[in-house]
């Protein structure tokens, strides 16, 4: 549970915001000019030679196969025989049954198999047929999720942690924010320009993973490239949920949440002490800005947080609780209010491509010996600044 004294009367005004663009981070630019951080440099070096170089700084991977390569030709999820997923159920309770207690719920899924599942196995088949673009078990996926009323953070969202750099040049926090910005953005724009490899498994990478089988599987079509990559015992993974990896948002609803998608962002939403800004990533022509700039803007970023001090109205404490609750609360935010909090969350939350939170000093740090203070504090901390 997430302790965290929140003043509703504080949060529910216009949605305080401020948009960090280049006009703003110019002076921080300027003073880090002639002192630019060693660890930052190769990043602006790949980024102002050749032509080349400006197309690797822009892109992390230049694949040979499609990033979506395999897709068309992935075999689909088969349904399982009802009685081998009668079996299965009974496997998964048997060991937390007593003997009369499934002996009952034998009896109950003997019934079941022989009348009304044989109606339902037909409905799913039927619907399978219907549907042949995804697998039958995409749609009630998602719906169980977002349907599911529980708080997400602890009970859905994940926690992975970067090993740690023992670099002292690069323990600076805005530096670190910003070559993992870069580098998540090179990541998104590989994808989108489907140059990020696609995903395989390969039994024997020696053998598989190498350019000829790339140049083999190049003059396969599309339609059969699953199986031909099968010859060399190598197995292409689905790839359809990397489309929505950034720039998606999931938005509170009554009953059911729903997911957004906005494709032509060119910001990112950054959290610091509670208060939200909106940060400009890319340039007009949608490249990913020089890495001088975007260190300059989350330098800014932590000058105007940590100046302005902790948010007294820190609008992300809200997605901590309950969605039917939030959903009510961000409805009497954006149709109660007023129409400025509306175009704040669908334009500058909602759209961002992704959100970095920069936490402050008092965080739990590093430490291999105790990871469960830190692990707390990035799956939720108190709320505020997530």
């Amino acid at each position: 549970e997430i302790h965290t004294k929140i003043d509703y009367s504080a949060i529910f005004g216009v949605i305080p915001f401020i948009y960090i663009q280049f006009c703003v981070a110019a002076k921080y630019l300027t003073m880090m000019a002639l002192n630019l951080p060693r660890p930052l440099i190769s990043n602006l070096n790949l980024c102002r030679r050749t032509l080349s170089d400006q197309s690797r700084y822009q892109f992390l991977q230049h694949s040979k196969l499609p990033t979506y390569y395999f897709q068309k030709s992935l075999p689909r999820l088969p349904i399982p025989k009802i009685k081998l997923t009668a079996s299965r159920f009974l496997s998964a309770v048997q060991p937390i049954l007593d003997q009369k207690e499934y002996d009952r719920t034998v009896r109950i899924l003997s019934d079941f198999v022989t009348g009304d599942g044989i109606k339902l196995q037909a409905l799913l088949q039927n619907y399978d047929n219907l549907n042949s673009h995804t697998s039958y078990i995409s749609e009630p996926w998602f719906d169980m999720y977002l349907r599911d009323r529980s708080p997400l953070p602890l009970n859905y969202n994940p926690l992975l942690i970067m090993k740690h750099d023992t670099r002292e040049a690069y323990q600076d926090q805005c530096l670190r924010a910003t070559n993992l910005v870069i580098s998540s953005l090179r990541f998104w724009r590989s994808l989108q320009a489907h140059l990020l490899e696609p995903e395989i498994y390969h039994l024997n990478a020696k053998k598989s993973d190498t350019q000829r089988f790339k140049n083999i599987m190049c003059l396969v079509p599309e339609r059969i490239a699953t199986y031909a990559a099968y010859a060399f015992k190598a197995f292409p993974l689905d790839m359809s949920q990397y489309k929505r990896l950034f720039g998606v948002s999931r938005i509170p609803g009554k009953g059911k949440d729903s997911l957004v998608q906005n494709e032509n962002s060119n910001h990112i939403l950054v959290i610091r002490g509670g208060n939200l800004y909106s940060v400009d990533v890319l340039d007009k022509e949608g490249n990913i800005e020089r890495p001088e700039v975007i260190l300059g803007r989350l330098h800014m970023v932590l000058n105007n947080a940590d100046t302005n001090g902790s948010s007294t109205a820190p609008i992300g404490t809200l997605t901590t609780i309950n969605r039917d609750e939030w959903a009510s609360l961000r409805q009497y935010l954006t149709d109660k209010i007023g129409g400025e909090n509306k175009r704040l969350l669908e334009t500058e939350i909602d759209a961002a491509l992704f959100c970095l939170c920069l936490d402050s000093s008092d965080s739990p740090k590093y430490n291999e010996e105790k990871f469960v203070p830190l692990l707390k504090d990035l799956l939720a901390g108190d709320g505020t600044n997530r």
